[in-house]
């Protein structure tokens, strides 16, 4: 999943090392500025809200999510730009999500979401309304919520299917997330449906095809269609040699 958020960062993807540590100084200093003014002004609060979000951005950049949750929680206590809050629950979501804290994400995403609404053509692609459509599916699919988790990974999948020219990042987003919806559709029972999700994943020919057509098996036998299933293990096979479910497809093609 794209992890970094840079639109309110001019000049910082890219660059050398030495200079990501030079802008790091900068906000750094900004900041301890900032923090030591006693009777800030609203215009000064919202500058350190952005300053704060900004630097915590920089850390996830790093790979310093702990600390990049910090400068996030010291953002959300000056909540005056509804761009700059929106984005702080978002990143924190996030983060929480990648903790294993799906309960505590699920809340942050859902504030999100219900701030993004207004701001949907302002956002970037990385923390858009689709993005957090997509983490909020995960977090109630890892806490086996598979109905809300169908949701939410189906309106990813709408609205990624909306971009005109995604990234390489948002086509992966948006592969899995056909597939994780097919999941939780085929965990709910909704097998036709399911069906139709790994059918599309299959003839666009992107990443989890073979897992696509293991699950198809699945569902078929679970239907008594033997010939199918065993037609659809065989393609799994022929088709793709190195795939992790080789060993459980010939298994189950003699089932």
């Amino acid at each position: 999943f794209p992890s970094h958020d840079m639109e309110m960062m001019p000049g910082f993807v890219g660059h050398s090392v030495a200079d990501r540590r030079r802008l790091r100084r900068d906000y750094e200093q900004a900041i301890e500025i900032l923090e030591n003014i006693k009777k800030r002004t609203p215009k000064l609060n919202e500058t350190y809200q952005k300053v704060t979000y900004l630097h915590g951005l920089q850390l996830c950049q790093d790979n310093q999510n702990a600390k990049a949750r910090r400068y996030f929680e010291k953002s959300l206590d000056f909540p005056l730009d509804k761009k700059t809050t929106a984005l702080c629950n978002f990143w924190m979501g996030s983060i929480l999500n990648e903790n294993k804290a799906y309960e505590e994400s699920k809340a942050f995403i859902s504030k999100f979401l219900n701030s993004a609404k207004s701001l949907s053509g302002d956002l970037p692609d990385e923390s858009s309304i689709a993005t957090g459509n997509y983490v909020q599916g995960y977090n109630n699919l890892l806490t086996k919520n598979y109905g809300k988790a169908a949701e939410h990974f189906s309106e990813a999948v709408n609205a990624l299917k909306k971009y005109r020219n995604p990234s390489d990042q948002l086509k992966s987003v948006l592969s899995d997330a056909i597939l994780r919806s097919a999941d939780c559709l085929f965990a709910t029972g909704k097998s036709q449906e399911a069906l139709r999700l790994y059918k599309e994943t299959i003839s666009k020919k992107s990443g989890g095809s073979d897992y696509a057509m293991f699950q198809i098996a699945l569902i078929q036998g679970l239907n008594r269609d033997v010939t199918g299933k065993i037609g659809m293990l065989q393609d799994l096979i022929d088709g793709y040699p190195s795939s992790i479910f080789i060993d459980d497809a010939r298994y189950r093609d003699w089932e």
